[in-house]
């Protein structure tokens, strides 16, 4: 099993304990055309035959093949690179196959929309898992919340989103946490937020608008930093080029 955006390990065993770096490993998967994941012969790989989608996302381990163990690393992993992939080394008597699982998981983002009369009304947006999660709203003490409304959407690319909102009572406050999960890969993202008491439509303004100055504080920064690093190679230059007519 592997997620998307990490790197995994197939690895086979040949129990031959000798080097077999100079034998011929043969990689492909089910349902892809061409269907070479990976080939090398005579201690090269061989990257005309090798399908585009894993064009730089292949090594084989030269070290491993050393002791008799062939291991091919995938890199960056996506959705579709999920199947079958079978190996077959030195002739066809030699082969085994390894069945590859992809999941997804994002973090949630909650934000405050409104505070109206029926209380304190949260949002919770998910976007990029597989296969479908499932999400609840929690309070501090434990307690879960009813959530008004769940919704989950499938996009083209087979990744799930999912968008909530739960109405919380004025008199609550505290720490509330929207946790999305995934069973069969057994993965949960969460994010909580916390909300004083006594909260009015303008507070709410203020916490939209907190992400927004964040990021404009961010920028300056980046700029500031950058013409001071300017200013320095100038400085610098100088420096040097007086020391040489000095000399």
């Amino acid at each position: 099993m592997a997620l998307v955006g990490d790197d995994v390990t197939l690895s086979y065993d040949t129990k031959r304990l000798t080097d077999i770096s100079m034998e011929t490993v043969e990689w492909t998967r089910t349902n892809l055309n061409p269907d070479i994941v990976h080939l090398r012969e005579n201690r090269q790989t061989l990257y005309k035959q090798q399908n585009p989608v894993y064009r730089e996302r292949t090594v084989l381990s030269a070290e491993d093949l050393e002791r008799g163990i062939i291991s091919l690393r995938l890199s960056r992993i996506r959705l579709a690179d999920e199947g079958n992939y079978t190996c077959v080394f030195s002739s066809i008597q030699n082969q085994f196959t390894i069945q590859l699982l992809i999941g997804a998981a994002a973090p949630p983002v909650v934000t405050l929309e409104e505070v109206n009369s029926s209380g304190l009304v949260l949002s919770c947006r998910s976007a990029g898992w597989f296969p479908r999660p499932q999400l609840s709203w929690w309070h501090a003490e434990g307690a879960p919340l009813p959530a008004v409304t769940i919704a989950t959407t499938q996009v083209p690319d087979r990744l799930y989103n999912i968008d909530s909102t739960v109405v919380v009572e004025r008199s609550l406050s505290g720490h509330f946490t929207c946790r999305v999960h995934q069973e069969h890969f057994n993965q949960t993202r969460e994010m909580e937020i916390h909300l004083p008491k006594n909260l009015s439509n303008c507070s709410v303004q203020q916490y939209r608008y907190i992400p927004v100055v964040l990021v404009v504080v961010l920028v300056v920064l980046v700029a500031l930093v950058r013409e001071v690093n300017k200013y320095t190679k100038v400085l610098l230059n100088f420096t040097q080029s007086l020391e040489s007519v000095l000399q």
